[in-house]
């Protein structure tokens, strides 16, 4: 599986399990594609990034940034 079919079904996992947050999808993904194609650990500098998306994405809506849906 390339890194871009991976990224797609983990996205398609985490809406359909009901994260609704870009954001922490985003950083949850990066971390998943380093463990899994780089072979990297996950870190505690890892949780960090999630917990400053979380928090920054935290008085967001549902929507995208990019789409102009805040």
């Amino acid at each position: 599986m390339n890194k871009k079919k991976f990224r797609a079904n983990l996205y398609r996992t985490y809406v359909s399990s009901g994260m609704h947050d870009h954001v922490l999808i985003q950083k949850n993904i990066e971390i998943a594609e380093s463990f899994v194609f780089d072979k990297h650990g996950i870190t505690a500098f890892d949780l960090n990034k999630i917990n400053i998306a979380m928090a920054e994405g935290a008085h967001q809506s549902h929507g995208s940034y990019a789409l102009g849906k805040t």
